[in-house]
């Protein structure tokens, strides 16, 4: 059965808890979840279903007193309820911390690597990172995360106004909001 790791950084910000999505060894999208609604780290069967909001998704099972959990779009914590928000980037609008490129490029690539199969397997993790030289700014150490080129960076109160950048390395862009 695949494999899929959701690793959830430690701490979460007040703006919601924010990871990375990897299928197996590779990273390829970042992730933001509702503080209010999180589930517990753990093992859970996904299976693929028919959303009437989402269409073709994934939903999480086997979380105790909760259903229709999904991976879905979206930009913010706001837009969900306990699911997973898919994002190709990790931005700030308006001194808010989201996600970006959400439904045309990360959830259409979930999509993607989902195609064919209607149950995988995913694994729900912690991750905390060192502070490096920024004072106070986290960065994903690549070797937890198994993978070679840098992924992200996230702040421990605030992520820069820039965006942080993406799986491919890093990409600054200035915030037009």
């Amino acid at each position: 059965m695949r494999i899929f790791y959701l690793l959830r950084h430690d701490p979460p910000l007040d703006t919601g808890i924010f990871g990375v999505l990897k299928d197996g060894n590779v990273p390829f999208c970042v992730t933001v979840e509702n503080n209010d609604y999180v589930f517990p780290e753990g093992d859970y069967l996904c299976k693929r279903i028919d959303s009437p909001k989402f269409g073709n998704t994934f939903e999480i099972t086997g979380i105790e007193g909760r259903s229709h959990i999904l991976f879905h779009w979206g930009k913010e914590e706001e837009d969900s309820l306990g699911c997973v928000i898919l994002g190709e980037t990790y931005t700030v609008v308006n001194n808010k911390e989201m996600v970006g490129f959400s439904r045309n490029y990360a959830f259409k690539e979930f999509l993607e690597r989902t195609n064919g199969i209607n149950e995988f397997m995913l694994k729900v993790r912690l991750w905390q990172s060192e502070p490096n030289e920024d004072k106070g700014t986290l960065g994903l150490r690549r070797e937890d995360l198994g993978i070679s080129d840098s992924l992200t960076r996230i702040r421990t109160r605030k992520l820069p106004e820039s965006l942080i950048g993406t799986r491919k390395g890093f990409k600054v862009t200035k915030n037009t909001v």
